[in-house]
Parts: C-alpha cells; structure tokens; sequence
C-alpha cells in the first residue's frame, strides 16, 4: 500500500474516533435536540469521504468490502446539500458505520505492519 493512503487511513481514523466521543453517552434524542453536535459529526464524517476521495484505485479494489462509494456519497450529500441531510442518516452513521469503518481500518493498517 502507498504511503499516502496509509496517512488517509490514519487521518480517517481520527475523524471517525472523534465522531465517538462528540456522540458518546448520548441518545438519539439529545443529538437531535443539539447542533452543535450534529453539525461536529457532519463536518467530521464529510472529512472521512474527502480522505476515501483521495485513496488509490489499488487500495479501493483491494479493500472492495468497504462502503467506499457510500461514503463519497454521503460527503457529497453533506457538502452541496447540508441542509436536506437526514439527521437520522447522520445518527445511524455514528451509531453502525463508523464504529464498523474504525474496525476496518485497524485491521488494515494492522496488516500493513507485517
């Protein structure tokens, strides 16, 4: 794997981890009742779909079990849409697909450490 999508990968890593702590100890109801907080998840997840923007062809064929396109879709749909985004899209992806995302990615980048 090429060095920049390892620092992809770790960059990745941050957004999603800092998704878990703006998210942790809190409900559905309380993330819909804060912007704040809703507007934190969104900006950190729209960074994870500009880091799988940058990823190689290689490492999106290799890894092909991962929701790339999904998350380049969502990125977008924050980025030129915000306002129309579904905040119980944007919770389920802090509750399922991040946690899942975070998994991945320590498996991959623990397998590059062979």
């Amino acid at each position: 794997m090429i060095d920049s999508d390892m620092k992809l990968f770790n960059e990745m890593l941050i957004y999603a981890n800092d998704i878990l702590e703006f998210v942790e100890g809190v409900d559905i109801d309380a993330f819909m009742k804060n912007k704040m907080m809703q507007s934190a998840c969104m900006l950190n997840i729209l960074e994870i779909g500009e880091c799988v923007k940058k990823l190689s062809n290689s490492t999106i064929e290799k890894y092909n079990n991962i929701a790339w396109h999904e998350m380049r879709g969502f990125r977008n749909r924050i980025a030129h849409a915000y306002l129309s985004v579904s905040l119980e899209a944007v919770w389920d992806s802090t509750q399922i697909d991040i946690p899942k995302l975070i998994k991945d990615i320590k498996s991959i980048l623990s397998s590059q450490v062979k």
